[in-house]
């Protein structure tokens, strides 16, 4: 990869006569830490809400890893490996911090939550799956009834 690991072009987005985002330029490269400043109401949410397609910008192009994502969908966005968390602070407050972090893990899992959960990758489906393991067979001596 040798462009900008996200690069926003030109992003505008306005609701009704309000215009939030006016042509936000933006371009961080792997390995950098930046920050998105302004005061309340400046449209640093609305950037983040674009990106993760939480909103379809009016224009502009957003662009991660060299791909062309302003019009993909929020699902295929978390499989880019872009996230977002909102401004909850009490998800769940029954849940230790690492549980409400994990929260999301269920958008990259592949086998689902117990079996991914305990890395169980070639384990068989769980009992409530429609298509189950073949029956395990059991020797039997020569010339016995069962």
């Amino acid at each position: 990869m040798s462009g900008p690991l996200l690069e926003i072009n030109g992003l505008t987005m306005s609701f009704g006569g309000l215009v939030a985002v006016d042509g936000v330029d933006l371009s961080v490269n792997t390995g950098e830490i930046v920050g998105l400043i302004g005061p309340n109401g400046a449209g640093k949410t609305t950037v983040f809400n674009c990106i993760s397609r939480f909103y379809e910008p009016q224009s502009g192009t957003i662009r991660f890893k060299e791909r062309d994502i302003t019009h993909a969908r929020s699902h295929e966005i978390i499989r880019f490996g872009i996230a977002r968390t909102f401004q909850n602070v009490e998800l769940c407050r029954s849940m230790t911090t690492l549980e409400n972090l994990l929260v999301g893990e269920h958008a990259v899992m592949r086998g689902g939550a117990i079996r991914d959960g305990l890395r169980l990758s070639r384990a068989p489906r769980c009992c409530c799956s429609t298509s189950r393991p073949p029956a395990p067979t059991t020797a039997r001596a020569r010339g016995s009834r069962t």
